[in-house]
């Protein structure tokens, strides 16, 4: 009897201890990382915001009046519309391993699986169906960000403030000769700003816990994934869907095969894909809202992954589900199609399944396989071999076309050593193509001086040519500075796209309009200078002008 309260005793202490360190793990907050988590924040916003409609109408409104951009990186809106998606993906990972990260901190383990999404998302994103918001919450929950990230800025600012007024009372403390009715008072407002700091990190994401901020942005990033499929669904071709088919069709399993077989004939009914082929979408309609319904409380509350999966049907290549999904569950519990209705459905062609829900699928595997590849690569963004990001001269020539851009406002004031410094900016290639586009003979260079009309037309070309090349430098220099790595977790990402810099610019059509201004901009010097002189020598010559 003894032994055995003994080891009841053991077994009651060990089972409070483990539920007391299990507690306690539960209420670990945030903490000191709380000024990563509203960096993350910030850029869920960010992200949110540049996806609306809105914002994506611009961006491509934008983009076609670019003259820049239409001469140096492509005239093909859907390439450039690739190229904005390729960053917004790369920002996208930069706050999903963050969010990784501090899942692996979470009492819940639901949490800890996240990673596996983001390593494989066209096979695991059935396991993570009902994370996302609704669009509407979604804006709530931004807005709640942003309060987030205010009462943290305010908070860092009320602490330096506290910081002030502590150190001013240690100092009046040491100091004999100081007034005590001040004393007094320096102590009373150093309590007050306790007291304000303490309230704001009440407010702040300081005491959240693990479980509640990385729910909150894992949920905000899968939204923000179904924005992006929402967002860049219009660049697809009716082509491109069109080759969707074969992998999703073969020959052994073809749709009226499918119908007529007797072996589980409802087996294929549990494929979403199969309710998209049916003509009656009322009845689909239903069936989804009778799956959200019964699972709404439990996605809400805690909504975690499903276990393991395996392909169904001949949809290999498009879905997978899983065995234990209470998803799959109700779909089981739906009632059969009819035998005539789906006849006569199956008996037409594959396109009779509806464009947008074709085009939705191409879309989402488009952007779940980019995601992945950024994932893999550590969001690291890839310029094509062509383009002076490539060649790591896009800042270098950034600056070159703002200094021609200061030079070109004042040519006459060019001096010889302005001349000098720009010409040892430029690469080789560029200083070789400029000598031989600069060798002319006096004769020629007698009769632009005297010809006014030809000196117009250097000023217009210099002109026009810096009206869409300046811009883009001009973006250049922002991107880099504010991709600069002391500011990446400060700010909520950059202000300007990739594609409105130099670094997706042709590297040759790119030199050949540097020389192009270069051209210019020594003509308009040189003959303003032969001008300058004539006139100083023959005073005549002005008169005569």
């Amino acid at each position: 009897m003894g032994g055995e309260r003994v080891t009841e005793s053991w077994l009651g202490n060990f089972w409070r201890g483990s539920r007391y360190k299990a507690q306690e793990h539960e209420k670990a907050t945030i903490g000191i990382l709380s000024f990563e988590v509203v960096s993350l924040m910030s850029k869920v916003v960010k992200l949110w915001h540049c996806l609306s409609d809105v914002e994506i109408l611009r961006l491509r409104e934008e983009m076609a009046r670019s003259v820049g951009i239409r001469k140096l990186v492509s005239e093909d809106d859907r390439y450039i519309m690739s190229l904005v998606l390729d960053e917004i993906i790369e920002n996208f990972v930069y706050v999903a391993r963050a969010v990784v990260r501090l899942a692996r901190r979470c009492a819940d383990p639901v949490y800890h699986q996240i990673r596996s999404f983001f390593d494989d998302p066209m096979n695991n994103y059935i396991k993570w169906f009902g994370w996302e918001y609704k669009w509407k919450k979604m804006d709530r929950r931004v807005k709640k960000m942003e309060r987030f990230i205010a009462v943290t800025l305010q908070l860092t600012q009320e602490q330096e403030v506290l910081a002030e007024l502590q150190q001013t009372v240690r100092r009046m403390k040491a100091n004999p000769m100081s007034h005590h009715v001040k004393l007094y008072e320096f102590q009373q407002k150093a309590m007050w700003q306790i007291q304000v700091v303490r309230n704001l990190r009440e407010l702040s994401p300081c005491n959240r816990t693990y479980d509640y901020t990385v729910r909150l942005l894992a949920r905000s990033l899968f939204t923000i994934l179904e924005k992006m499929i929402h967002a860049f669904g219009g660049d697809q071709d009716k082509f491109e869907l069109e080759e969707i088919h074969p992998t999703c069709f073969s020959k052994g399993h073809s749709l009226s095969a499918l119908m007529q077989s007797s072996v589980h004939p409802s087996a294929y009914s549990l494929d979403p894909f199969y309710l998209l082929l049916r003509p009656d979408k009322d009845i689909a309609n239903k069936n989804a809202h009778q799956i959200h319904h019964q699972q709404s409380s439990s996605l809400r509350e805690r909504p975690g992954p499903m276990k393991q999966s395996h392909y169904i049907g001949p949809f290999k290549g498009c879905i997978n589900v899983e065995t234990d999904s209470p998803l799959i569950d109700s779909y089981c519990r739906t009632e059969m199609v009819d035998s005539m209705r789906a006849t006569n459905v199956f008996g037409n062609d594959v396109r009779t399944m509806d464009y947008k829900d074709m085009k939705r699928l191409l879309v989402s595997n488009r952007i779940y396989s980019k995601l992945a590849s950024f994932y893999a690569k550590c969001g690291c963004l890839i310029t094509p071999p062509h383009t002076l990001g490539h060649a790591a001269l896009a800042v270098h020539y950034a600056n070159v076309i703002v200094l021609i851009e200061e030079l070109a406002s004042s040519p006459h004031s060019i001096t010889l050593d302005m001349r000098e410094d720009l010409y040892h900016m430029l690469p080789a290639s560029i200083q070789t193509a400029l000598r031989a586009r600069l060798r002319l003979p006096a004769k020629s260079l007698a009769l632009m001086v005297h010809d006014g009309a030809i000196v117009e037309k250097w000023r217009m070309t210099v002109a026009e040519m810096l009206e869409w090349l300046a811009p883009l430098a001009h973006n250049t220099i922002k991107w880099q500075s504010e991709r600069s790595f002391e500011k990446q977790n400060r700010d909520s990402g950059a202000n300007v796209l990739l594609v409105q810099t130099l670094y997706v610019a042709d590297q040759p059509k790119t030199e050949e309009a540097i020389v192009e201004l270069l051209v210019g901009l020594n003509h308009i010097g040189r003959i303003g200078r032969v001008k300058a002189r004539a006139e100083r020598f023959f005073p005549e010559t002005k008169c005569g002008t």
